[in-house]
């Protein structure tokens, strides 16, 4: 975004005022009309105006390059990253009425759940986020203790345990309830089941009696005395081993081109890059399909045509080896489409504001050739990165930038007293390209209220044999001046700038480096009224 700046009082205007209130009587106002020749307002137009800093990837003193880049995970989170949520539920009830002494085995459950994981088949995890959560609810008459445990659920080599839970005594119209939510970050889990040959298994137990001190408790026949309900949720794995099954996957993304949206018109570009790197960092292999990359603009659309695209790339597994600070040891492949390969020119000409493209993947396409030691990490995934590399250097006929500049408007203390005159744009052009101007100002609600110029040229810097701008162009634009436009210049909260551009000389591919600049100043220039009181 381009900001208007505003100039402080002329030094020189304001030494001779000073002299003069020096000289004069207090008492009396005096009024005359001067011609003066001030400045309103300014800006600087430079490469990184039209670009973010943080694109361009060119040294100093070379043609700027645009580096664009986008990243995309082609697995989503939930098909290897988050194990199922499961529940169950067990409820106590005796088929007679009877009176319980203290004591009495309510519960004593020994569960072996399994979590439903797609095909995936996990023989141990270490758990990143979740929790179990259990709930317990009695009608009985008095309180029930209970302990609560998954052995194969270990931190710091020791299990998950709750011992000496208490709820309260109950009755069938106001029975109490108790819910624990036990966090299983960091937990181990071991996933074998009782004989260690199982997956996706995990034994719960739980075991509650009334109240060994108690009176004991009167129950009535088919009553549901004792209700208890384990929930695990939202469990995703820091960590995880077995055969991760033969999922299928497919996704779109895009690399943003959004500084193109300023563009349009006709535009001769020279080399361009589009780099894809693709990282697998999940132990199981891939099959990868690059099913299309595509650019459109108003309604035109142009598709890349490489041999890659449409073809079946393997890729084989990350190694559980660490590397760089990380668990495992990705595989990398590396693709370039360049001018002389592909059709990417033709994409990049048309001005769009994205790359798009489509990709799909099957996971372990030849079944479990690891013997169920496929592994993840929370940070693993089929990565695609692409990158679109742009020399800003070209050729531009007709080609239309707009910008929005945002202001606070050019005080009335500045405008009020001109009586007659003009308004001057004075451009310094560091570019070689010419530019047609207009101006037009927009008020807080961005609703039109004036025009600045009519379609004006600025002169374009002139090159070396090197096509290096050597020294910048001077041009002046004027702009009447009546008593509507300085009012709005007032109300001007945002000056819309729409340029035409064209690059001298023509039909040649001219490169941009950082240090071009435009530079626009607005000057007042005409007859001024100044007052002393």
């Amino acid at each position: 975004m381009i900001h208007i700046r505003k100039f402080k009082a002329i030094p020189i205007l304001s030494l001779f005022l000073s002299a003069l209130l020096s000289s004069c009587a207090q008492d009396e106002a005096t009024s005359w009309d001067i011609d003066v020749l001030g400045p309103l307002a300014e800006t600087r137009l430079s490469v990184g105006d039209l670009v973010a800093d943080s694109l361009i990837i060119s040294a100093p003193g070379a043609p700027v390059v645009i580096r664009y880049t986008g990243r995309y995970n082609l697995v989503p989170n939930d098909s290897l990253y988050q194990i199922p949520d499961t529940s169950y539920t067990n409820a106590f009830t005796l088929p007679v009425d009877v009176h319980l002494p203290s004591g009495f085995q309510v519960l004593n459950l020994s569960q072996l759940i399994r979590f439903s994981y797609k095909d995936v088949q996990l023989i141990e995890a270490v758990i990143e986020s979740g929790t179990a959560s259990f709930q317990v609810q009695s009608s009985m008459g008095d309180k029930v203790i209970f302990d609560y445990g998954i052995p194969k659920a270990t931190l710091n080599n020791t299990a998950l345990s709750l011992t000496a839970q208490e709820i309260a005594a109950g009755s069938s119209l106001t029975p109490a309830f108790l819910t624990r939510d036990v966090d299983l970050s960091n937990y181990y889990l071991d996933l074998r089941g009782d004989n260690f040959t199982a997956t996706n298994q995990l034994r719960v137990n739980l075991n509650a009696k009334l109240n060994p001190n108690g009176a004991g408790a009167d129950v009535l026949a088919n009553q549901q005395l004792f209700t208890y309900t384990n929930h695990f949720k939202n469990i995703r794995p820091y960590y995880g081993r077995g055969y991760l099954g033969s999922s299928s996957f497919s996704g779109s993304d895009f690399v943003s081109l959004s500084d193109m949206r300023k563009l349009s018109g006709i535009i001769h570009l020279q080399d361009i890059q589009l780099n894809l790197s693709i990282e697998n960092s999940i132990g199981a292999d891939f099959d990868l399909n690059i099913d299309g990359v595509s650019a459109s603009r108003n309604g035109n659309t142009i598709a890349l045509t490489h041999p890659i695209i449409g073809s079946t790339q393997q890729f084989s597994r990350a190694k559980h080896i660490p590397q760089n600070g990380l668990p495992y040891t990705p595989t990398n492949k590396y693709y370039s489409f360049t001018t002389s390969n592909s059709n990417i020119k033709d994409l990049i000409e048309l001005l769009p504001d994205r790359i798009s493209f489509d990709a799909s993947a099957k996971l372990n396409p030849l079944g479990n050739v690891s013997s169920g030691n496929d592994f993840f990490y929370n940070s693993s995934n089929l990565r695609i990165k692409a990158e679109v590399e742009l020399p800003l250097s070209f050729s531009a006929n007709a080609l239309s930038f707009v910008d929005t500049l945002t202001t606070k408007g050019i005080e009335s203390t500045k405008t009020e007293n001109v009586l007659s005159g003009e308004l001057r744009l004075l451009a310094t052009n560091g570019f070689p390209f010419e530019l047609q101007v207009k101006g037009y100002l927009l008020n807080e609600n961005k609703v039109l209220i004036d025009s600045l110029l009519s379609t004006q040229t600025i002169a374009a810097a002139s090159v070396n044999t090197d096509l290096v701008v050597t020294q910048p162009a001077y041009t002046v634009l004027k702009v009447p001046v009546n008593d509507a436009l300085k009012l709005h210049l007032e109300q001007a909260r945002y000056i819309v700038l729409k340029a035409r551009i064209n690059t001298q000389p023509e039909d040649t591919i001219l490169p941009m480096y950082a240090n071009y600049e435009l530079h626009l100043q607005l000057i007042g220039d005409g007859k001024y009224r100044v007052k002393v009181k």
